[in-house]
Order: structure tokens, then sequence, then C-alpha cells
């Protein structure tokens, strides 16, 4: 079956190798061994026929100028041999001269001596055209086949016929001739057809599967990479601080443990709250997973209360979270973190507000501090801002951020419903 890749070295295009990947090589494997049938039966349906007219004295195969059989059982022969050929892995134009060389070999044996059983091979080409050609070459090689096999009906009816052989041009034989092999062959077309058909609808059926199968696979890919992005946010937005806070506060203890005893306490006492504010974290995160009664307003202010503790900074929270559901909720009370311990590191406030409404069909969010400002290049950078916004696309919303430099930050989320 590897005869013809050794014989066609034409290299693959990309277009060859997206159509490959869609053969059914198992069908074409059923398609050959049904050719094998045919060949065989038409080989001892000819013979039986032959003898029979021999036997008989037939005007048929008297009168039959080109009735050379051993020429006609070479070309069926070559039929035989090209149907160990798997043309599948071949370069398109290959397939089809493949195709092409298959139905010459066919009408030479019906045009040389097979003629009653040799149509139902035509249908074979079809159906393996079906199968390793786009719908362009389908049509050609059906075209071609249907042709093929109504000249070859036609001439013959112009070997029997002797008044068709003296007027062969005059208009009333021409049709006379189509109109024999039509009527002829209107079993063999009819096949030809549904082979077609049929065989169309199996490489459809294939080809939606594997388009499926891959989609699948690339959904799955994409939701792995965005729950790798949202654990990311979830540990940059929840622990990330917390932890960096933490780490700072024991470096402290740590070097001032010999030398003040009273600010070592107290950086291990920020640290205790800080370790405690982590376990928080974790637990409004599992919380707003596992649990669809997540509490937003509840949530910020505790987290509101949380960072006044140890700050300057007076926080005003005023929420309304009726009617908005846990999941946006979860989204939203981390939007608000990040802009709150932005705050904190960077601002220099004295004071930020928190207001979130439900107005119609969008939550409108806006977090406003009197701080100094973000500098131009910090609008758009930062892990921190960056995180933001992509939990505001994931919701299909918008966010703006308004600042001057002195004049403090403003940001603002809208999320449509």
């Amino acid at each position: 079956m590897k005869f013809w890749s050794s014989i066609s070295k034409r290299k693959l295009t990309a277009r060859d190798e997206r159509e490959i990947q869609y053969i059914n090589a198992d069908l074409l494997r059923k398609v050959v061994y049904f050719e094998w049938i045919l060949i065989v039966i038409c080989a001892m349906g000819e013979y039986a026929v032959l003898s029979q007219d021999v036997q008989h004295n037939s005007p048929a195969i008297l009168n039959h100028p080109l009735a050379n059989w051993t020429v006609s059982l070479i070309f069926m022969f070559l039929v035989f041999l090209l149907s160990f050929v798997n043309p599948a892995r071949s370069s398109y134009w290959d397939r089809m001269c493949f195709l092409f060389l298959e139905i010459v070999s066919i009408t030479g044996g019906a045009v040389s001596g097979f003629s009653k059983f040799v149509f139902p091979i035509y249908m074979v080409s079809v159906a393996k055209a079906s199968l390793i050609l786009d719908r362009p070459g389908q049509v050609i090689i059906f075209v071609t086949a249907l042709i093929t096999q109504l000249a070859n009906g036609c001439f013959q009816y112009y070997l029997i016929n002797t008044w068709v052989q003296k007027n062969p041009l005059y208009i009333g034989a021409i049709f006379g001739m189509l109109a024999a092999s039509l009527i002829d062959n209107y079993a063999a077309i009819t096949m030809m057809v549904l082979v077609g058909i049929v065989t169309v609808t199996l490489v459809a059926e294939q080809k939606a599967r594997l388009d499926a199968e891959r989609l699948s696979r690339e959904v799955k890919n994409l939701a792995t990479e965005l729950e790798r992005t949202r654990i990311a946010q979830e540990i940059h937005d929840s622990l990330g601080h917390t932890l960096t806070s933490l780490n700072i506060q024991l470096e402290v203890a740590r070097k001032f443990s010999d030398r003040d005893a009273k600010r070592s306490h107290d950086a291990l006492e920020t640290a205790k709250q800080l370790a405690s504010q982590s376990l928080t974290d974790v637990r409004t995160a599992i919380q707003s997973i596992r649990h669809p009664d997540f509490d937003l307003a509840e949530a910020v202010n505790s987290l509101a209360k949380n960072m006044q503790q140890n700050q300057t900074l007076e926080i005003t929270v005023d929420i309304n979270s009726q009617d908005i559901s846990a999941a946006v909720g979860y989204q939203l009370f981390r939007i608000i973190q990040e802009c709150l311990t932005n705050v904190m590191k960077h601002a220099e406030a004295s004071e930020v507000k928190v207001k979130l409404r439900r107005n119609g069909k969008r939550i409108e969010l806006c977090v406003a501090d009197n701080g100094k400002g973000l500098p131009g290049v910090s609008k758009s950078g930062g892990f921190g801002i960056k995180g933001m916004q992509e939990r505001v696309e994931s919701m299909h919303g918008t966010v703006e951020i308004e600042s001057q430099p002195g004049q403090g930050t403003s940001l603002q989320v809208i999320i449509p419903l």
C-alpha cells in the first residue's frame, strides 16, 4: 500500500497536510476490499457471457472490431494493481492523477472487451474521490466517470447498429447513441450518485467529529490557561501583598530583637495580624468558590476595618450589593481589595471612598482617594492594575482610571448585567 508514496516524491503542502488528517483510512480500506470483489465478479461475469456468445456465434462478438480480450484483461489487471495503491498520503495532484489513471484503465478494459459488468467499478472511483479529494476534485472525478461511462455506452451501441455506423454524424444517430447509453447506464449512474452522497456524508461526519475533538482540546487548554491566570491573580491580589508586608515585619522584628525590644514586639504583633489576614483571605476565596451566598458588602467592610487598624487612612464604604451574584461580587471584592492595597502602598492618601451601586442593567463601582495621584505610565502598568483590567474584561465590563498629580486617583468600573 506504500507503493504510490515511493513513486510520488512531490512535497506535501500545508493544504495537503490539513486534508490528509481528515481522510478516513479505515473506510478507504473497506472501499478497496469492495473493489476487489467487484473486479472478481466482473471477470467471472464477462467470462460466462463470452463463453456463451462464442458457443452461439453471437453477432455482438463477431462484429466487435476491437474485441481484444487480452488487451482487456491487461487493463483490468492494471485496475487490480492500482487497487493496492494507497494515495491518501500523496499530494493533491498526485491523488487526482491516480484516480484519472484508474478511470482510464477501467474505460480501456470496457472498450476492448469488458462492457457488461464493468460499470460498478466506476462508482468505486467516485467513492475514493469522495474520501481523498475536496469538493471541486470530487465533482471533476464524478463528471469524468460519467462522461467516460456514457461514451463507452455510445461506443457499444455504435458497434451493434449498422445504420449508426453508416451515419455516425447524423443528428438522429447521435441522439440515439446518447439515449441508448443513458438507458443502459441508468442504474450505474444512479449508484454512482448514491455512493458519492453516502461517502461525502460519512467524510463530513468524520470531519465534524475531528473538529469537535480538536475544539474540545483547545477549550480544555484555554480553560487550563484561564485557571492559571485566575490563580495568579488570586495569589497576587489576596496573599501577595499580605505576605510581602508579613515578611517586612518579620525582618524588622529580627533586626531590632537585640536593640529595641518594644519595636521588635510591635513588629511581631503586626506580623501576627498579617498572618491572620492571610488566613482570612484564603477563607474568603474558598467561600466565594464553594458557597453561593458570598456577601460583598460584609466582605468589603471587614476588609476596610482590618486595613484601618494600623493605618491613618480613613476608608468610607457605601455599597449596595443587592441582586449581585456571588461570582460577580467576588470579582468586585478583589478589584476593591487591589485598589485599597495600592492606595495604602503608593497614594499617601488620608481618605478613600468606595461606592458601588446597581444602576439599571449595569453595576457601577468607584474607588477614589485624595492622594498624590499616579504618573501617566502607571495607569496601565503593573501586575495589579493589569489584574484588575483582566477581571473587568472577564465580566465584559470597562475600567477607567483618572488621576492628576496632587489631586488623587479615581477608578471607575462599569459591569453590564
